[in-house]
């Protein structure tokens, strides 16, 4: 069994997986260290891979941010030396996961020289690298059928956990991980149980009263509002955050016409592709001039409201109360 893992990914579902799978491979139990070299010196770094295991099995160093392997200008090169010499003969109660960003790795690659280079590849040498890619919306059916291959799920329990995650794809680890103790002893998950145990998010609340605005579904629409107030959000609130689903729908439908891709509509946005390709779905389930007049209407409630012209206690439940 190797002692040095390398993990190229981005944080996120596939190097949590990973990192799962490399821990259930020891034979025994762990001390866990994080080192993060933003933070720690490589002398804290070399303290705690030579520290013998207390009253367990291997003490396992989860290394991050290893900027020394594409510069080691500001450190001893004794220290680089001892850490090499180190990685050549790991001690065998040590394990060692340095995790490197795709960015980070592409750095080394090109920049790394002379005790850098070395470094690298002493660390690569000896141990196991992985190059892994970042989860995608596309990937999330097959996730679910890995994480729940040992369930009977129904297909409307996959729908609605699938919604209700939005995309993300550490989340729904997160939230099966509830849905598998829950019903440990039926093996059986239903759309119910989705509903009891998976929340929605604010951000999927305000999806669902805007679409439950657009097509006129007030009994929804005032369910919805009940739960945002149930849960102390005040009216200003719901209706900034209305007002901005309405504007994020019409720009994404707007790009999306004009052929963006949910990668370009990810870096307009600041928000990870999965984020990007559940947003342009919403937007594709609603009319452009459907989008435009229910903002007008929003934004009207709102600057009534602001010049004392509608009661700001009630403006928005009877503007619901009318959809």
């Amino acid at each position: 069994m190797t002692n040095i893992y390398t993990i190229v990914c981005e944080r996120g579902i596939m190097l949590d997986k990973k990192l799962d799978e490399i821990l259930s491979s020891l034979k025994g139990e762990y001390d866990l260290v994080d080192i993060d070299m933003d933070e720690d010196s490589i002398i804290t770094l070399l303290g705690e891979l030579k520290t013998l295991p207390f009253l367990s099995d291997y003490r396992v160093i989860r290394l991050t941010n290893p900027k020394i392997l594409h510069s080691t200008a500001s450190i001893d090169s004794r220290l680089v030396e001892e850490l090499i010499s180190f990685l050549e003969n790991p001690i065998d109660t040590t394990i060692l996961i340095t995790i490197i960003s795709p960015l980070e790795y592409q750095k080394i690659k090109k920049d790394a020289k002379d005790l850098s280079k070395k470094l690298f590849e002493a660390l690569t040498a000896k141990g196991s690298l992985y190059t892994l890619a970042e989860a995608r919306p596309e990937d999330m059916d097959q996730i679910i059928k890995e994480e729940l291959k040992d369930f009977k799920v129904e297909t409307r329990a996959i729908e609605e956990l699938k919604t209700r995650v939005l995309g993300d794809p550490t989340r729904i680890l997160s939230e099966i991980s509830k849905l598998k103790l829950y019903k440990d002893m039926e093996k059986t998950i239903t759309a119910a149980d989705v509903d009891l145990m998976v929340s929605r998010d604010l951000e999927d609340k305000v999806y669902l009263l805007t679409s439950a605005i657009i097509s006129h579904a007030r009994k929804e629409a005032l369910n919805l509002y009940s739960d945002f107030k149930k849960s102390g959000i005040m009216d200003s609130q719901i209706l900034s955050s209305i007002i901005n689903k309405f504007q994020e729908l019409y720009i994404v439908k707007t790009m999306a016409s004009s052929g963006y891709n949910k990668d370009m509509i990810a870096e307009a946005f600041h928000v990870k592709a999965g984020r990007a390709y559940y947003m342009m779905q919403d937007a594709s389930r609603i009319k452009l001039p459907d989008i435009k007049a229910k903002y007008e209407e929003v934004v009207d409630i709102d600057y009534n409201i602001k010049r004392g012209m509608t009661d700001k206690d009630n403006a928005l439940w009877l503007y619901l109360l009318n959809v």
